[in-house]
Parts: structure tokens; C-alpha cells; sequence
């Protein structure tokens, strides 16, 4: 392991040297010895599959899973560069009300960037919901402990580990309108196997939750959108900064709230879009996710 024979002898021949030497030195020894320590906090956390020979690969893999008593569905895009005896990360993309997983296939732009990162994709499918107005396949946004849509994200997690060599510190959410409520509640439900959320176009809960620990945020939302107001966006922007406890801000076209406990960092990404995916919205999204990871020390695996 490296830095492991650094050890007080190595201390006494810094002392021997000439100040300024000394000061080189023991810095070196020092920084040895924080990557020593900072490895196992930031290495991969390899699922079974990753024992596999040989994984299926596609780009539009149907599967059917029963969850409590419920036949779900949803699509996996395996791309080659995801099938491997590595760890790949995770991106679960969640529809809109009415919508599916199929018709957010055809047009996701993660597509093309999974089979350039090398990640595995999975569009899940809802189920038949009633909100105020409008009804139609989506996610159950109101409650978030004891949710039939959370233990399906959960079941096919576990399956999807078991299936192929997932990293279980780069699993990510992202979703637009009601599926980036479901975000939300998925921070909270599963915080501790989710690494970090992409809402677009989504608003505040209608149940007070809070997620198990700093969860990094990238939020899309349109000045412009008559569907969801953008003070919601605003108002999840600010509970997310407060509560990761953000210190620094910047801006390069969204707002990045940063230096935030844990390096739960926060972005805040506004246009003057209706209630819409924004255009390249995909690339900056997952510039964002991949840079964040669990901790090794964080629990992972079944629901709590």
C-alpha cells in the first residue's frame, strides 16, 4: 500500500535534513499518509455481479420484476463499456406523469453519453397515479416510507447488482416533473444507497422528509414553467443549501452552492424554459453526478 513503510523512521530522516528540506519532507509524509487514509473512503463498492464471467449487453433490455405482490417493468441500456468486470455506475431516469419508460428512452440524451462513460441506464416504469387534475402512469410522491414505487426501485437494485458489476457508491436519480419529485423522496427514502438526485422541472413535496445525510443536488428548473412554479425549485433550492450547509457561491450559468458538508455540493440551473427538459441539460447533469460518491463508511444495501 502506498505510504505504508513511511512510519516514525521515516519521521527521524525529515529531522536530519536542513529546514527547508525538512519542511518538503514531512509534507510528503504527511500527504502519503492522508491518501493512505482517504482510499478506502473513496474506492469503488463492487456489487456481487462483479464476480460474473460474462454480462448481456443492449441497448433497450425489457425486464419484469414482481414487488409486493405488483408486476413492475422497466428498460436497461448496457452499453459494451458498462459490461465489465469494473464497477460502472448507476443512473435510474424516472418519467412524468403519463409518460414511460420507453417514450424517456427514445429521447434521452444519456444514450449516447452511457455508451461514451460507460454507465448502466435504467428507465423504470410507474404506476397508475391520481393527482389533483390529472391522473396517468407515474410515482407516489406522497408518502416516502412504506412506498410501493421506492421498494421497486429498491428490488430491481438489488437484481441489477447481482446481474452485472455495479459500483453500489455511484448510484444516481435523475427525473423530470413528477419523476424529479420522486427524486426527492428517493433522497430520503433510500439516501443511503442513492449518491446523489437530478430533479428537473420539479417542486416542493407534499410530506415533509429528510434525507440521512448530505446529498449532493443538481436542480434544472424554467423561469417560464405553468406547470410548476419555479419559486417551488427556488424554495427546494434553498432547504438543499441549507440543509448540506453550503458555505461558498458561485455562478458559470447555474448557481453552484459549494463547500457544503460532506462535499455535498448543490447547483441551481435556471432558464427561461416552460415546464420542459432543457436541451444538453444530459451532459452538464452528468458532470455533475460522477463527481460524487458514498463513503465507504455510509451503510449501503436494502431498505432501512
Amino acid at each position: 500500500m502506498a505510504g505504508a513503510g513511511l512510519r516514525p523512521p521515516a519521521r527521524r530522516r525529515c529531522r536530519a535534513l536542513p529546514l527547508g528540506a525538512f519542511s518538503a519532507c514531512l509534507a510528503g509524509w504527511l500527504g502519503a499518509t492522508a491518501i493512505v487514509r482517504a482510499e478506502p473512503s473513496n474506492g469503488p463498492r463492487p456489487s456481487a455481479g462483479c464476480s460474473r464471467a460474462r454480462f448481456e449487453t443492449g441497448r433497450r433490455l425489457v425486464r419484469r420484476i414482481e414487488v409486493e405482490g405488483l408486476a413492475r417493468s422497466y428498460i436497461l441500456d448496457v452499453p459494451r463499456p458498462a459490461a465489465k468486470r469494473e464497477p460502472v455506475p448507476v443512473l435510474l431516469d424516472f418519467h412524468g406523469l403519463g409518460h414511460s419508460a420507453a417514450g424517456v428512452w427514445r429521447v434521452s440524451e444519456f444514450r449516447a453519453l452511457a455508451a461514451r462513460e460507460g454507465f448502466i441506464t435504467v428507465y423504470l416504469d410507474g404506476l397508475p397515479v391520481r393527482y389533483p387534475g390529472r391522473e396517468g402512469r407515474g410515482w407516489e410522491i406522497r408518502k416516502w416510507q412504506n412506498n410501493p414505487d421506492v421498494s421497486f426501485v429498491a428490488a430491481v437494485l438489488d437484481r441489477l447488482g447481482g446481474e452485472y458489476c455495479v459500483d453500489q457508491g455511484r448510484i444516481y436519480a435523475t427525473g423530470f416533473s413528477l419523476g424529479g419529485y420522486f427524486c426527492y423522496v428517493l433522497a430520503c427514502a433510500l439516501g443511503h444507497r442513492i449518491a446523489a438526485i437530478a430533479p428537473v422541472g420539479a417542486g416542493e413535496l407534499p410530506v415533509a422528509c429528510t434525507p440521512p445525510r448530505p446529498l449532493p443536488a443538481i436542480i434544472h428548473h424554467g423561469r417560464a414553467d405553468p406547470v410548476v412554479g419555479v419559486a417551488q425549485a427556488r424554495k427546494m433550492r434553498d432547504a438543499w443549501v441549507e440543509r448540506n450547509g453550503c458555505r461558498q457561491h458561485l455562478s458559470d450559468g447555474c448557481e453552484r452552492h459549494e463547500q457544503c458538508r460532506s462535499g455535498a455540493d448543490v447547483w441551481y440551473c435556471e432558464d427561461d424554459s416552460q415546464h420542459r427538459w432543457p436541451k444538453g441539460a444530459g451532459e452538464r447533469i452528468w458532470r455533475f453526478l460522477r463527481a460524487h460518491r458514498l463513503l465507504s463508511e455510509e451503510p449501503a444495501g436494502g431498505l432501512p
